[in-house]
């Protein structure tokens, strides 16, 4: 298998076969922090945050720039569609305004807490809801159709949740949550994961104990909830929920600090992708825990990664966007 880049914002698409080229509209004018990406009548669209403080939305299939607006420099974001319409989620900067249009930043819904510091989002039955990790240590859960705090908050963190992956397992939704930060912490290491239906914490998985986990990702294999840790040390770690043990074979560790974990399925197979500091990109098929492929080879780091149907991947390299086809036979 190989890969073909279909549009690129700039010239980080130039080194791939197929490569469309580069679209009218640029990437970031700083390296971006976050991408997110939601099917809108089955189209693709995407939302990233840079840190020159500002949201761009792009429709994701032809990487055409729909709309921008500013925010904090080191915003994390989600999207939902809630009622028919795409919404933009944004937290960080002690910022309130939650729920957004994804063309202007006009705020749809404040938070009723400034403190959020990351997000993710999982539908259940048609309706959405965002998972929010706050600086208390807490994690909220927030029903984006009533526009209202749904469910107990969950608490086990000394220190703010800097990261949260989500994932609906055998019909329950799971979240996995860190707050793993600086390289050289001590404190707090571990990945909780809780069934969001009730509350309840099914796993306390420990980190490596050098080394914080600052990625994260939550997938359902063979009916079973699977948690990816990524953390400073380049380490990538696989685990089993239920039974709270580790998996292996592991994916291979990127070199440098961490940057980034996205699953998601593709053709029924669940698939982990995975990118580092030194701009590489791992595609693992979690049924089997074998990488699909050699890796690729960026021009520069991967800091943020969201898989799309069909084989697809966004990568965000430095300041550009890139989609990705993972193809046979290329």
């Amino acid at each position: 298998m190989g890969w073909v880049a279909e549009w690129a914002t700039g010239p980080v698409g130039g080194g791939f076969a197929g490569t469309v080229g580069a679209v009218d509209g640029g990437g970031h004018g700083a390296p971006v922090n976050a991408v997110a990406v939601v099917l809108v009548g089955g189209r693709p669209m995407a939302a990233t945050s840079g840190q020159d403080g500002r949201v761009r939305w792009w429709d994701a299939a032809d990487g055409r720039p729909l709309g921008a607006f500013e925010t904090g420099r080191y915003t994390t974001l989600a999207t939902a569609v809630v009622a028919g319409r795409p919404v933009v989620l944004t937290v960080g900067d002690y910022d309130p305004r939650f729920v957004r249009d994804p063309e202007t930043g006009a705020c749809l819904w404040h938070l009723p807490v400034d403190d959020a510091v990351s997000v993710a989002v999982h539908d259940l039955g048609g309706r959405p809801v965002a998972v929010t990790g706050h600086e208390d240590g807490g994690t909220r859960l927030w029903d984006l159709a009533d526009r209202c705090a749904t469910g107990p908050v969950l608490t086990g963190h000394d220190h703010g949740v800097r990261a949260v992956a989500v994932a609906v397992v055998d019909g329950r939704p799971l979240a996995a949550t860190s707050s793993g930060m600086d390289v050289d912490q001590s404190w707090d290491l571990d990945v909780l994961v809780h069934d969001l239906t009730d509350g309840r914490l099914l796993a306390r998985l420990p980190a490596a104990p050098t080394s914080a986990v600052n990625a994260l990702a939550l997938a359902a294999v063979r009916g079973r909830a699977v948690a990816a840790t990524g953390d400073w040390a380049g380490t990538i770690r696989l685990w089993d929920v239920t039974a709270g043990t580790g998996l292996v074979p592991a994916p291979a560790p990127h070199r440098g600090m961490f940057g980034a974990l996205a699953a998601g399925e593709w053709a029924g197979r669940p698939v982990l992708a995975s990118g580092g500091d030194d701009g590489t990109v791992r595609l693992t098929d979690l049924t089997t825990r074998s990488p699909l492929g050699p890796d690729l080879r960026l021009p520069g780091r991967a800091a943020a990664l969201a898989l799309l149907p069909e084989g697809r991947l966004l990568a965000a390299v430095d300041r550009e966007l890139v989609l990705l086809a993972h193809r046979p036979g290329v």
